[in-house]
């Protein structure tokens, strides 16, 4: 009987094995050629000037391409990927010539970290070997921030549109919303390399305010007569609204009760402030930028209690300020930042630089304090020659 018995489990688990292996089984010869030959399902993007392909699989594909593929371009060893992407010499690649390492330029690999966030590691060729130039936490594989990589590492490939695109994501990933949520890097990094760019057009006299037609940024889903932010934010998204979670964060942690945050943040009177003034000035436009960057970077538990209650207890005059600077009344004489509104900004943006060392965070807060400092006991009329 207990022969049986064993027979009859052996020939079970045999079964299941099998089975499971069965499920498991990929088509090689399938994958192989959509990572080699990316010609085959290619589209032009007008508006990136750049070739796509996008391909979504499953883990156990995403984990056979980083196993028998990626590793054939560098020899680190990643976690769990969300997914991956190629840059590569688009007018070397054609139906009978596939890619390979002559002609790829650059790799992204989306690696889960421990803490299953994110991370966007980016590698350029360097003497046929490819070598990593950063590491940064990113919520999404976004194809935006993909073509801003091209434009800002190879702008004169980018301008001849030679490169192309070939993205493989886990579509068992696509539906996690929990990631879009995380501490967001890689727009610090790209809203800092962007205004140093236009910092060094602006001193050549060779940045055009014009905007381009091509960019076709959605609106914030918010009150307000402005597009969310200077071209940052195309390709669909939606930046976050820092000051949603500030106030929220107040009222959760009953610093303050929800009719007098409502009060406190004023939405409208911001939306003013960036649509009616920031806007018109380049300065105002990086701060929109830096803004939106911010706001995807900082998590509510950034926030301590001796912070918030700073912002609370500063909003009200800091909100005067704003309708100062924004009503065609007020005196050209009139200062619109004196001494205690300087110190009591300077003091929550001081709080805010111990919440990471991370370096373009802590080039955008340094810039902050700086130009506080310069607009502080400022006429109105002096101040907004200052933005100019």
């Amino acid at each position: 009987m207990k022969k049986t018995i064993s027979l009859f489990l052996l020939i079970i688990s045999i079964t299941a094995c099998n089975h499971n292996d069965s499920i498991s089984r990929i088509d090689e010869k399938k994958l192989n050629e959509a990572f080699l030959n990316p010609s085959l399902n290619k589209t032009f993007n007008e508006k990136y000037n750049v070739t796509f392909n996008s391909n979504f699989l499953n883990n156990e594909e995403i984990e056979y391409l980083k196993k028998n593929k990626i590793s054939e371009f560098t020899e680190e060893n990643f976690n769990r990927l969300r997914g991956f992407t190629i840059y590569y010499d688009n007018s070397s690649v054609t139906e009978n010539k596939s890619i390979n390492k002559s002609n790829v330029i650059a790799l992204s690999i989306y690696e889960f970290d421990n803490e299953n966030e994110i991370v966007h590691r980016f590698y350029l060729k360097k003497n046929q070997t490819f070598e990593e130039k950063f590491s940064l936490k990113e919520n999404v594989m976004n194809t935006s921030n993909q073509v801003f990589l091209l434009s800002y590492y190879f702008p004169k490939e980018f301008k001849e549109k030679n490169i192309g695109i070939n993205n493989f994501c886990d579509i068992n990933e696509a539906s996690n919303d929990k990631n879009r949520t995380q501490r967001n890097e890689f727009n610090l990094f790209k809203v800092v390399a962007i205004n140093k760019i236009k910092s060094q057009l602006l001193k050549n006299n060779t940045l055009s305010r014009v905007a381009d037609p091509k960019d076709e940024c959605v609106s914030c889903q918010e009150t307000g007569k402005g597009v969310c932010d200077s071209g940052l934010y195309c390709n669909g998204e939606t930046p976050i609204c820092e000051q949603e979670d500030e106030q929220e964060d107040m009222v959760e942690r009953g610093i303050i009760s929800q009719s007098s945050a409502d009060i406190l943040f004023n939405k409208q009177l911001y939306y003013d402030l960036r649509d009616d003034l920031m806007s018109q000035y380049n300065i105002g436009e990086k701060y929109i930028d830096y803004y939106y960057a911010i706001s995807g970077f900082l998590q509510k538990s950034d926030y301590n209690i001796t912070t918030l209650y700073k912002m609370m207890t500063t909003l009200p005059e800091f909100n005067d300020s704003i309708e100062k600077l924004l009503n065609n009344t007020t005196s050209s004489s009139e200062i619109i930042i004196d001494t205690q509104l300087k110190n009591d900004m300077l003091s929550i943006v001081n709080d805010l630089k111990a919440v990471s060392q991370n370096n373009d965070y802590q080039t955008i807060l340094t810039e902050l304090e700086n130009d506080i400092i310069l607009i502080s006991n400022k006429s109105k009329s002096t101040l907004l020659n200052e933005l100019q």
